[in-house]
């Protein structure tokens, strides 16, 4: 699973893409959630379970929804 925000500038989100693409490719099982927008690490501050922004990337990432 890969979780990349579109507007990180520490590691373009086209890598987490080429990844994603070639473990397909592979055949091993392998999704990637692109989030409009966000820097690198954006994940860090969703930490309410309340929270949409939690529940849509975070629990996601985990497979939990």
């Amino acid at each position: 699973m890969f979780i990349h925000g579109t507007k990180d500038t520490v590691t373009p989100s086209r890598i987490s893409e080429l990844a994603q693409d070639e473990l397909s490719r592979l055949g091993a099982e392998s999704r990637i959630i692109l989030v409009k927008g966000v820097n690198h690490m954006f994940d860090m501050f969703f930490t309410d379970p309340e929270d949409e922004s939690y529940r849509d990337y975070v629990l996601r990432g985990h497979g939990a929804v």
